[in-house]
C-alpha cells in the first residue's frame, strides 16, 4: 500500500516554502533544504505568517498550525534527502542550476526515490537527463501560492515508471490539488498562454494603445479576475520570473512568446509599474480584442500540438489563474467567427506564427468547441468517468448529465469493461447542482425546464443504479446534494478520510430529488435518512461508514489503490443495507428521535425542552424551509412502503412543487449571495 511519509523539498523560496507548508498541513513529514540556515529560517518565518493568517481566517486551528510547522525539518545539507520517498526541486528557474541540484541528489538518494521538478517553462526531459533515473523523474508544476492555489500540472516523460505515476497521484490527492496531465512542452499548458497574454498586455502599453489603468480594468472586466497583469506583477514582484520564463518561451517557440520591451526594461532597471490614473473607455475595445486574440491563438495552438486537452486548458485558466471562463469557453461565448478573426489578427502581426489547424477547422465548421466536462478513460477492465468542473466543485447541470449519459452508452456496449469508477476532478467529488440554472428558470417561471432537467437527471442516475457493471463512487472530498445522490446510486462508495456527505437541500427550500431519500432509506433505514434530509447535517466519512451509507474509508493517498483492489475482487459486497446492524449510542438516540413515534413531536418542537438532543435537532430543523421539511417527511413516509422504482417516481413527482415556492427562490439566491435565508413558508 502506497503511503507518503517523508517528502523532500529543495529550495526554500516562496514556491518551495509554500509546497512544504501545504504538505505539512496535510500530515506528512517534510525535509526543507536550501543553501543556508539564514534562508531557511526566513522561509519558516514566512510559513508561520501564512499559517497565522489561516488561523485568523478560521481556515486552521492553532493546533493544526503548530502541528504543521512541527512536521517541517530544515537543513542546508542535501544528504538529509536520502530517506525521502519523493524529492521536489523548487530552485531558481535556470536549467544549469536545476540540473546541478539533481546531479547531487542522484548520488545521495536511493534508486527507488522519485524526483520531481517544479519548473514552470523548462524541459523536464532536459532536467532529468542529468540523473540516472529518467523513469523515476516527473514534473510537478505548482502555482502561486502553492499552499492555497489548487492547480497542479503533472508532466510525465516517455518512460515514466508506474511507481512515479502513482506517486504523482498520491501527492496530488494528499495536497487536494486539481491536477491536469500535460506534455513536456515549453510553458506546459497554463504558462504557455498566460505568459504571452501578459506580454501582449505590456506591448499594448509599449505601443501606446492602452495605459496601465485601462489595460488592468479591461482584464478585470473581461476575465473576471481580481487584479490586472500590472497590478499582479507589482503584488508578487514577478519581474525576474516573468522575464526569465518569457525569454525561455521566446527562444523555444517564437518571438511572440518572448519578453516585451517594457518588461525587459523593468527587469534591468528595477521599480514597479505605476498604476495611477483613470481607465480610458475609448481604448477598451482594442485592448480587449488584442488580449482575447492572443489567448485564443495560443490556447488553440497548444491543444493542436497535443500539449493539453481543451477542457484541461480551460481548467488551468479557471483554477490556476482564477479566470471565470477558460479560453475555449470564451471562444464559444464570443462566437467562432469573431474568435477566429481575433486570433488571425495576432498571426498577421507576427509573420513567424501560423494559424492552428484546429481553429481553422472549427471556424470552417461554424460550430462552437465541444468541451467535454465529463471524461471517460479506460484501463484494462476498468472505466473511469471523471466530472471536470473543479472551479465550481464539479457542480451538476444538464450538460454534465448529457455527457455522463454518453459515457454510460459507450461503457454498456464495451464487453471488456467490468467496473466503472465515477469521480470528480480536484479536491471534491460533486458538491451539488448548478444553482444558477434554477434561479434563472424560477425567475422566468419556466418550471417545465426544471421538471425536464430533473427527469433527465434522474434517468441518468437510475441507469447507474441499474447497470450490470460494478459501479464505484470515488469520493475524495465533498459529496453534497446531487453529488451524494449520484454516489448512492453506485454499488459501492469508497471514500477518503477527508470526505464528507450531506443533503443540504432543505436549507435552500427544496428536497433531494434524484433518489437520495429513497436510496438512503434502503441503506440505513427511514429514521437516519430523515435525520440527514431534515437537518441538512454534513457528516464525515467515518460517521457515514458507521451509519452504513458508505462501504470503505481509506487515507486519501491510498484511495486509488483501494479502488483497483475492489474492482478486481468479484466477491465484493455491494449495496448491502446496514440498517439492521447495531449502531453506536449516538446513532441509536438519533434513530429514536426520528422514529415514527417521535417525529411529529420533534418537528413541532413541543414537549422536548428537557431533552437536550431533541432541542438541538429541533433548532437545526426549524432553520430549514418549512414547506420542504414537511413535504420531504411526507414523501419519505409514503416512499418507505413502495418499491424503489415507485419511491423514485414519487420523489420526482412532488419535487416540482417546491420549485414554485417563494422559499425556493430565497434559498437559491442565498447561496449565490452568501447570506442566511429567511423562509416564510410560502
Amino acid at each position: 500500500m502506497l503511503k507518503l511519509e517523508k517528502i523532500g523539498i529543495v529550495g526554500a523560496g516562496t514556491m518551495g516554502g509554500g509546497i512544504a507548508q501545504k504538505i505539512a498541513q496535510e500530515g506528512c513529514g517534510v525535509v526543507l533544504a536550501d543553501v543556508s540556515y539564514d534562508v531557511l529560517n526566513k522561509a519558516i518565518d514566512n510559513i508561520n505568517k501564512t499559517l497565522e493568517g489561516g488561523v485568523k481566517r478560521k481556515i486552521l486551528s492553532e493546533e493544526e498550525a503548530r502541528n504543521a510547522i512541527s512536521r517541517i525539518r530544515i537543513t542546508p545539507d542535501l544528504s538529509e534527502m536520502a530517506n525521502c520517498q519523493l524529492v521536489i526541486e523548487a530552485v531558481f528557474e535556470d536549467l544549469a542550476v536545476k540540473r546541478e541540484v539533481f546531479k547531487k541528489l542522484d548520488s545521495i538518494c536511493p534508486s527507488e526515490a522519485i524526483f520531481a521538478t517544479n519548473t514552470s517553462t523548462l524541459s523536464v526531459k532536459e532536467i532529468a537527463a542529468e540523473t540516472q533515473r529518467p523513469d523515476h523523474f516527473i514534473g510537478l508544476h505548482f502555482f502561486y501560492h502553492p499552499a492555497m492555489n489548487r492547480m497542479l500540472e503533472i508532466i510525465f516523460l516517455e518512460n515514466t515508471s508506474p511507481k512515479a505515476k502513482a506517486i504523482s497521484h498520491s501527492i496530488s490527492n494528499l495536497m487536494g490539488k486539481t491536477a491536469i496531465f500535460v506534455a513536456d512542452s515549453p510553458g506546459f499548458a497554463v504558462n504557455r498562454f498566460f505568459i504571452p497574454w501578459s506580454m501582449e498586455a505590456i506591448r499594448l502599453l509599449d505601443e501606446g494603445l492602452g495605459d496601465i489603468p485601462s489595460i488592468d480594468h479591461v482584464v478585470k472586466q473581461t476575465f473576471h479576475v481580481g487584479m490586472g497583469p500590472f497590478e499582479f506583477m507589482n503584488a508578487v514582484r514577478g519581474f525576474s520570473l516573468a522575464y526569465l520564463t518569457s525569454t525561455t518561451l521566446g527562444q523555444r517557440i517564437s518571438r511572440f512568446y518572448g519578453p516585451a520591451g517594457g518588461l525587459e526594461y523593468k527587469f534591468k532597471n528595477g521599480g514597479i509599474w505605476d498604476l495611477s490614473g483613470d481607465p480610458k473607455p475609448e481604448s477598451f475595445q482594442r485592448i480587449q480584442d488584442r488580449l482575447l486574440g492572443a489567448v485564443f491563438f495560443v490556447a488553440a495552438s497548444l491543444v493542436d500540438g497535443g500539449v493539453a486537452t481543451i477542457v484541461d486548458t480551460d481548467i488551468g485558466a479557471k483554477v490556476g489563474l482564477r479566470w471565470k471562463s477558460g479560453p475555449f469557453e470564451l471562444m464559444n461565448q464570443v462566437g467562432m467567427g469573431k474568435a477566429y478573426s481575433l486570433a488571425k489578427s495576432i498571426v498577421e502581426r507576427n509573420p513567424d506564427l501560423k494559424m492552428p489547424a484546429n481553429l481553422e477547422m472549427q471556424y470552417k465548421k461554424g460550430e462552437p468547441w465541444d468541451i467535454r466536462y465529463v471524461a471517460l478513460t479506460k484501463k484494462g477492465s476498468i472505466a473511469y468517468i471523471t466530472i471536470k468542473r473543479p472551479e465550481v466543485l464539479n457542480a451538476l447541470n444538464g450538460t454534465i448529465f448529457s455527457q455522463l449519459g454518453q459515457c454510460l452508452d459507450e461503457i454498456e456496449q464495451d464487453p471488456v469493461i467490468d467496473a466503472v469508477v465515477i469521480g470528480g476532478l480536484g479536491k471534491d467529488f460533486v458538491a451539488g447542482a448548478d444553482i444558477g440554472f434554477f434561479i434563472d428558470r424560477v425567475k422566468a417561471r419556466r418550471f417545465e425546464d426544471i421538471v425536464a432537467y430533473g427527469g433527465h437527471a434522474q434517468e441518468i442516475v437510475n441507469r447507474i443504479d441499474d447497470s450490470q457493471k460494478l459501479m464505484i463512487a470515488r469520493v475524495q472530498g465533498l459529496a453534497l446534494g446531487g453529488g451524494f445522490e449520484l454516489a448512492l446510486a453506485c454499488d459501492t462508495i469508497v471514500a477518503s478520510d477527508k470526505a464528507a456527505f450531506g443533503f443540504p437541500e432543505t436549507s435552500i427550500g427544496i428536497y433531494p430529488g434524484l433518489g437520495g431519500m429513497a436510496r438512503s432509506i434502503r441503506k440505513v433505514g427511514k429514521a437516519l435518512a430523515k435525520y440527514l434530509v431534515l437537518t441538512g447535517r454534513v457528516i464525515d466519512a467515518p460517521t457515514a461508514l458507521e451509519m452504513g451509507l458508505i462501504e470503505y474509508v481509506v487515507p486519501v493517498t491510498e484511495l486509488d489503490e483501494k479502488i483497483i483492489q475492489i474492482s478486481a475482487d468479484p466477491s465484493i459486497s455491494t449495496k448491502e443495507s446496514k440498517s439492521g446492524s447495531q449502531p453506536d449510542e449516538g446513532l441509536r438516540r438519533i434513530q429514536e428521535q426520528f422514529s415514527d413515534e417521535n417525529i411529529e413531536k420533534l418537528l413541532g418542537g413541543k414537549g422536548i425542552e428537557a431533552d437536550a438532543m431533541a432541542a438541538h435537532l429541533y433548532k437545526m430543523i426549524s432553520s430549514k424551509a418549512p414547506l420542504a421539511v414537511k413535504l420531504a417527511n411526507k414523501v419519505m413516509d409514503e416512499g418507505e412502503a413502495l418499491t424503489l422504482k415507485e419511491a423514485l417516481e414519487l420523489e420526482k413527482r412532488h419535487a416540482g412543487e417546491l420549485f414554485k415556492t417563494e422559499d425556493a427562490l430565497e434559498g437559491f439566491q442565498s447561496v449565490v449571495g452568501k447570506y442566511r435565508p429567511t423562509f416564510k413558508g410560502k
